[in-house]
């Protein structure tokens, strides 16, 4: 069974989930953003993905992150999330 963790970075709330091949999802969890941003959310993102990895019946094999807001050119770096305070490059 291939298995993907997919998650949505907002200014008030990260929703994490797994989702097999067929787009049926298997587990869920939200969190409230940390209003300081930066190193916290990011802490905050990690740690929501180690407990979907946690409730996963197989192992994860691709893992995909959205979040608001402007890319570099070579799209390879968020330049400044309008919504998500300390959270750049």
């Amino acid at each position: 069974m291939t298995l993907a963790i997919g998650i949505d970075v907002g200014g008030t709330k990260l929703l994490g989930g797994i989702v097999d091949e067929e787009g049926k999802i298997l587990a869920r969890i939200r969190k409230d953003t940390p209003k300081e941003g930066g190193v916290a959310l990011t802490d905050r993102v990690a740690d929501l993905v180690r407990e979907l990895m946690a409730q996963s019946p197989s192992p994860i094999t691709k893992v995909g992150l959205s979040a608001a807001g402007f890319v570099s050119a070579d799209r390879q770096t968020m330049l400044a999330p309008p919504n998500i305070a300390g959270w750049t490059g």
